[in-house]
């Protein structure tokens, strides 16, 4: 018997067994990434020193952080703990993603649809990673559920719903405020719009309030002034950047293809141009048309990681077209995801291979991100447990530069487990230093750099070991010049 035509309960423990595989085995195979390292320290400090709103000083709100702190602070491994963050969120996906598709279409569909979810690679490698993605990707397909259904039949129960999901996305990250902009459009789809927009207009006003305990904050402000490093500025976009929004375009159709859909583009664009749609079926396109048109607008740099958020609807207009009856399409999703479970697998069992196999036909592989140069975690914690173990049971210090992320914010994070072990900013810009080469120290210090950035202080270094990247460059070891270490 075919799979979709079995019960639900079968259906459900396949793709559970499916998504736990691709989201579960190795998760902390892949060393810390950067960003990771900044938001679980972010975190800690968050929780441990009491400073709710530390993020903000970067301009990210910190409702996700909130979460890190919380769970970091269960687990005996904080990467482990922050990436379950993500798995969780992206179950939550992987169950919208079923009960839209059951809404809207049939069994089947949502069968396809969750099964491409599970396995399209860009989805697999955000929800593995301690970031913010996977969590907006939940709000944003499950913001879709509720407008739905708030068209379907407005009450204030949807739009109460509605409210929570856009406050807790830009609690999360602002730009969930792309959702809310995607809801609004889709109720002017229904004839009878005033109800719906009026529903639609009470979320808003209630989001609003919800938001006043963040946007009340000295340092709100920051979310506005430092996201220009990402998105166009109003006056930027006035002057109509053509190459830009071009080239973003570029980026979606590649990051689409090689990890998303493969030769399920073919049927969905076929499907799109030519065949008869439903009402379903136009407000599917027009939301997941919105949100790509928006990112292309407002994105200055092409990032599969700052797209990720936007595209899992993609799984349902993809099994929505590989639906029709014609073998060519059922043959391009079954040739499409078996090559994703060839790419999943190195991925969870083999991270650098899989990085180079992509490279090899994406310049959006991110190798370069997690692979090389200061952002990979390769040399991180292999240098911070040999520090660990240098230190032993005894009180210590380790040193770092004043900065964050690898390995910095890596350091403060591990060595937060460790009560012994005091993390202290060691740099010409955050301590006076004596003029000697010696530092009068009561316990023993260790100093961790990347690629002999030093920060002022490498006269009271003596090297001890080095830990390399892929590309060459290192995480160092170092003791602290002073009578304990000499």
């Amino acid at each position: 018997m075919k799979l979709w035509k079995s019960s639900g309960k079968y259906r459900i423990v396949f793709l559970g067994l499916l998504y736990g595989l691709t989201r579960l085995l190795n998760l902390t195979g892949l060393p810390i990434f950067n960003d990771e390292a900044i938001y679980l320290d972010w975190g800690v400090r968050m929780w441990n020193y009491h400073e709710p709103f530390l993020s903000l000083y970067d301009g990210k709100p910190p409702l996700l952080m909130w979460v890190f702190g919380t769970v970091v602070n269960i687990f005996t491994d904080p990467l482990l703990a922050g990436r379950l963050v993500s798995v969780v969120a992206g179950g939550l996906t992987l169950t919208g993603i079923y009960v839209l598709s059951k809404e809207l279409y049939d069994d089947k569909i949502a069968l396809a649809a969750s099964a491409i979810y599970c396995l399209a690679p860009l989805f697999v490698f955000f929800d593995r990673q301690a970031l913010m993605e996977s969590a907006i990707a939940a709000m944003g397909v499950w913001t879709l559920i509720l407008t739905l259904r708030l068209i379907k039949n407005p009450s204030f129960a949807p739009a109460f719903g509605l409210a929570m999901l856009w406050a807790g996305g830009i609690w999360i990250k602002t730009n969930a405020v792309v959702f809310v902009m995607a809801s609004m459009l889709l109720m002017t789809t229904k004839k009878d719009k005033k109800v719906v927009l009026g529903y639609g207009a009470f979320a808003l006003g209630l989001m609003l309030i919800m938001l006043l305990p963040l946007v009340a904050q000295k340092d709100a402000i920051k979310i506005l002034d430092l996201n220009s490093r990402f998105s166009l500025s109003i006056g930027e976009i006035l002057k109509l950047p053509v190459d830009t929004w071009l080239g973003n375009l570029r980026s979606v159709i590649e990051i689409g293809w090689w990890q998303v859909g493969l030769l399920m583009w073919l049927p969905v664009l076929k499907w799109v141009y030519k065949s008869k749609k439903s009402t379903a079926d136009k407000r599917m396109l027009l939301w997941v048309g919105t949100l790509i048109l928006v990112y292309a607008a407002l994105s200055k740099v092409a990032n599969p990681r700052y797209l990720v958020s936007f595209l899992p609807i993609l799984a349902i207009l993809m099994a929505r077209a590989t639906d029709v009856k014609k073998s060519v399409n059922k043959i391009a999703l079954v040739a499409s995801l078996g090559v994703f479970v060839v790419f999943d697998g190195l991925l969870v069992a083999a991270p650098v291979k899989y990085f180079e196999v992509l490279e090899k036909v994406t310049v959006y592989s991110q190798a370069r991100n997690y692979l090389t140069g200061f952002a990979s975690g390769y040399g991180v914690k292999p240098a911070i447990d040999y520090v660990i173990q240098e230190i032993g049971p005894k009180d210590a210090l380790v040193g770092i530069r004043l900065d964050a992320g690898n390995p910095e914010s890596a350091v403060s994070l591990y060595m937060s487990k460790h009560t012994n072990i005091q993390t202290v900013y060691f740099d010409e810009r955050s301590v006076e230093l004596p003029k000697e080469n010696d530092i009068n120290l009561s316990v023993p210090m260790y100093y961790v750099a990347r690629d002999e950035n030093f920060a002022g202080v490498e006269r009271f270094l003596i090297l001890e070991k080095k830990f390399d990247k892929p590309d060459g460059s290192n995480v160092g070891i170092y003791r602290v010049r002073s009578e304990l270490n000499n």
